[in-house]
């Protein structure tokens, strides 16, 4: 339960009107409200998947011989699959029964197409069919369309530095150095971007307690340069740090 997670809660909380800002008390805690909510969503949404199943599903069996509208769903429904390519007429026909046993040998129902059952679009197939729908439909469902959820999005990271930085800079490589050292609990200051007097003291302190310089008035003290650098990514490594970026989705 980190940072990121944090976020995602209070987005969702945001989203279903828990909350009007991440501001509020309760946001980013998973409590009963957001939980409820959160099931209600995942409910609605496995009704949703479980209506498009049905859809693409035939509704019965076939055999050889027989034609009309439960054909023509098979058909369509092996067509969606890509195994039927020809026409949807409604006929179990030979081209019919050539989709099926590919689907078949593909589903393992049938092991050869002189093995009983073979072409037939029996109780078998038709449970195969069903648990192949059902893993296409999934794997290619997305969640329900809702603006509210086009937020912000918060990615982990590890930061690791290469760019050698002292007082006076400015940027984004100053603001990841902050909160590294902040993570790291040599920084308490705001993340602002700035090197500043209190970035120069926390780097210096970095620096004494890794030994890299051994006072205050040592060369390069409460500077980034390479010794600096390469001392805090191997602290980074050890503490496992993964600090959080914000993106648009958009």
């Amino acid at each position: 339960f980190d940072a990121q997670t944090e976020a995602c809660i209070t987005n969702f909380q945001i989203a279903q009107g828990i909350l009007t800002s991440s501001e509020e008390s309760g946001a980013g805690i998973f409590g009963s409200q957001t939980r409820s909510a959160l099931i209600s969503v995942l409910d609605d949404y496995e009704t949703e998947l479980d209506e498009w199943i049905a859809a693409a599903t035939p509704s019965a069996t076939a055999t050889p011989g027989e034609s009309g509208e439960k054909v023509a769903e098979i058909q369509t429904s092996l067509q969606e699959l890509g195994y039927y390519e020809g026409e949807i007429d409604g006929e179990y026909d030979s081209e019919l029964m050539k989709a099926i046993l590919a689907f078949q040998l593909e589903a393992g129902v049938v092991a050869s197409e002189s093995e009983s059952g073979a072409g037939y679009f029996g109780p078998k197939t038709f449970a195969a069919y069903k648990t192949a729908v059902n893993e296409k439909l999934i794997a290619q469902a997305e969640l329900p369309e809702n603006p509210e959820w086009n937020r912000a999005t918060y990615v982990a990271y590890t930061p690791s530095f290469e760019k050698q930085l002292e007082l006076g800079d400015s940027g984004d490589e100053v603001s990841e150095l902050q909160q590294t050292l902040q993570e790291l609990g040599y920084y308490n200051g705001e993340i602002t971007g700035e090197y500043d007097a209190a970035t120069e003291a926390a780097v210096l302190a970095f620096q004494l307690a890794e030994e890299v310089v051994v006072s205050s008035s040592s060369a390069g003290a409460g500077r980034l340069g390479p010794k600096t650098i390469s001392a805090l990514n191997d602290a980074i490594k050890e503490e496992e740090i993964a600090l959080v970026k914000q993106e648009d989705l958009t």
